[in-house]
């Protein structure tokens, strides 16, 4: 008997053709496997279209839209694939890592830097490796399958702009690869003993912030009136201008949520090391991010504040480890 997939559809450059604008994703849906004809002989797919979009234009509220179709046909399927844009693929895969918790079957997202028409495509193989990862590889939870890499979801990050090996993981080794059509696994997680569980409000008055030499704490005032939470991406392992102590202190009494994180890739944060980390920590109650990717952080915020209205309840949620995110606490 043949393994059962149900492709969930976005858009993005797999599904593009050429216009006199460049490219726009217009093939439909229901081709897409066409292009690979051996997927129809091994497994038994039924293609489930939920938009078609450029990446760049994806919303909390489509994240929602892409959960659906596994909550509804959750138990009907060995496993679940997602085709994605690139360009916010990471933020995707973050995100349904925490939406759906405790998935006994893979769920794969996947994308292509190339149209799949074009003769020079990386689509077909990463449909091919997305759909034998998700049919055969026994694995629970989130994935990004991409030009063979299979990375937990909630640890991967677009590292290149057009090579086809586009994707890594942070601070995690990958959980395996896909070689010669086969599955290949370097990090098993364990089944879940507890069951599936759905999460599909997300939560979008959150600001991510970056820090730069010469920017101003005085612009940012107006932040605690209209977010409910504020991710800073500091310096380092958490080092940030002493005028920003003043301005988080202000979001802090409106009710903000702040999470330190930093600009580096690797390695974190660790706001015990400077004296400006010890204020953060112990006298404002902000969070730092620790080694989970930006993607991550951003993604964790919006399903918190969705699920939970009690700020304590959303702060230990952040350091909850879900999916493989942090490596330890």
């Amino acid at each position: 008997m043949k393994k059962r997939l149900l492709l969930i559809t976005t858009g993005g450059t797999i599904v593009s053709e050429p216009t006199e604008r460049g490219l726009a994703p217009l093939l439909a849906a229901e081709r897409l496997t066409q292009f690979v004809p051996e997927l129809a002989d091994r497994y038994d797919i039924c293609v489930h279209p939920v938009m078609n979009i450029e990446s760049p234009d994806l919303l909390p509220a489509q994240w929602e839209a892409m959960v659906e179709p596994i909550c509804a046909h959750y138990g009907e399927y060995d496993g679940f694939v997602v085709v994605h844009g690139t360009d916010t693929l990471a933020y995707t895969a973050a995100a349904l890592n925490y939406m759906v918790q405790n998935a006994a079957v893979p769920i794969v997202i996947t994308g292509a830097q190339y149209p799949i028409e074009d003769a020079v495509t990386d689509g077909k193989k990463n449909l091919w490796d997305s759909c034998v990862f998700a049919a055969e590889s026994g694995m629970a939870g989130v994935y990004v399958v991409f030009s063979g890499h299979v990375i937990r979801g909630a640890r991967a990050k677009k590292l290149r702009t057009k090579s086809y090996d586009a994707f890594g993981s942070v601070n995690c080794p990958e959980a395996g690869a896909v070689l010669g059509g086969v599955p290949v696994l370097c990090d098993r997680p364990e089944i879940p003993t507890e069951p599936v569980s759905f999460y599909r409000r997300m939560e979008d008055r959150v600001l991510l912030l970056k820090l730069y030499p010469g920017i101003r704490a005085e612009d940012f005032a107006f932040v605690g009136d209209r977010y409910r939470a504020v991710y800073i991406e500091s310096y380092g392992v958490g080092g940030l201008p002493a005028g920003f102590i003043s301005l988080i202190k202000s979001w802090k009494e409106r009710g903000a949520i702040v999470v330190i994180g930093t600009q580096a890739l690797y390695e974190g944060t660790d706001l015990g090391v400077y004296t400006v980390g010890h204020t953060l920590l112990t006298e404002l109650g902000c969070i730092q991010s620790l080694d989970m990717t930006s993607e991550a952080v951003m993604a964790k915020l919006m399903y918190a504040l969705g699920r939970y209205s009690d700020t304590r309840q959303v702060e230990r949620e952040l350091l909850r480890r879900i999916g493989g995110d942090i490596a330890s606490v």
